[in-house]
């Protein structure tokens, strides 16, 4: 979490994550159960999250391109951490 939340303030995405970092019951747990380290970057104020009405129409390109943008930037910085480069 501290990788994903540095990147983001040294990209310029500092304002896409919320004011602090806060657990949230989500898809992303069976993950953790099994011990697979995880994220999950969610906007808590999208209301129609995990409804019938979660459709693609909804989703702002704007904010998919700044996550993605995000996690590219994480990715080497993880890829060196994991190799202890």
């Amino acid at each position: 979490m501290n990788l994903i939340w540095s990147t983001a303030t040294e990209e310029g995405f500092r304002d896409i994550l919320a004011s602090a970092p806060s657990a949230v019951l989500d898809d992303h747990l069976p993950f953790m159960d099994v011990g697979i380290p995880c994220a999950d970057i969610i906007d808590l104020n999208y209301d129609p999250w995990h409804t019938a009405g979660d459709t693609l129409d909804k989703i702002s390109a704007v904010s998919m391109e700044r996550v993605g943008k995000m996690v590219l930037a994480v990715l080497p910085k993880l890829e060196q951490r994991l190799s202890g480069r």
